[in-house]
């Protein structure tokens, strides 16, 4: 067993992550996330800032056995892949199950696409797309997601896409199909 995640990225550009096994994990599968913000004009003389993340895809892996180190955990850990502030990520043909918490759970992230992933035997939501509070990320930065033809079967939950605003500035543009 592996304590940590298996595969870790932060700040990484032209990234792929395809066709790998990963079992038997304490931590998460794969774990993506990107700090960098930059500030642009807005209307009417505010600041939109955007994640200048180029996305990665996550595609082709086969993932089981998620665990979490902290048995407190809320979903921070447990997951077949996480992201965290990663814009433009694509996650597709995935193989998900027998994970503490999500298949895939992507917190503050923008532009997530999410297809064709089969989650199985899933302790929580299959698939997790939650907005970011503020504390990270201004209101004004626009989160949108696509789930689309994605099967999950043994789950507590399906699919959740979460917190639509914050401070009636966020936007959520999320389809679930």
């Amino acid at each position: 067993a592996c304590f940590g995640n298996a595969v870790t990225s932060d700040r990484s550009t032209g990234l792929l992550i395809k066709n790998n096994v990963i079992g038997a994990i304490k931590g998460n599968g794969v774990s993506l996330m990107h700090w960098d913000f930059t500030s642009r004009p807005g209307p009417g003389g505010t600041s939109l800032f955007y994640n200048l993340f180029s996305g990665a895809p996550i595609e082709d892996n086969f993932i089981t056995d998620i665990e979490v180190v902290d048995p407190n955990s809320t979903g921070q850990e447990g997951n077949g892949i996480t992201c965290w502030l990663a814009n433009n990520v694509m996650v597709s043909n995935n193989t998900i199950r027998f994970c503490r918490f999500s298949a895939a759970r992507f917190n503050s992230c923008s532009g997530v696409t999410v297809t064709g992933n089969d989650c199985h035997a899933l302790g929580e939501t299959a698939l997790y797309c939650e907005e970011p509070d503020g504390s990270y990320v201004p209101g004004s930065h626009p989160v949108q997601s696509i789930f689309a033809n994605n099967g999950v079967n043994q789950c507590r939950y399906g699919i959740t896409v979460t917190k639509f605003l914050f401070n009636n500035a966020g936007c959520r543009l999320s389809t679930v199909a």
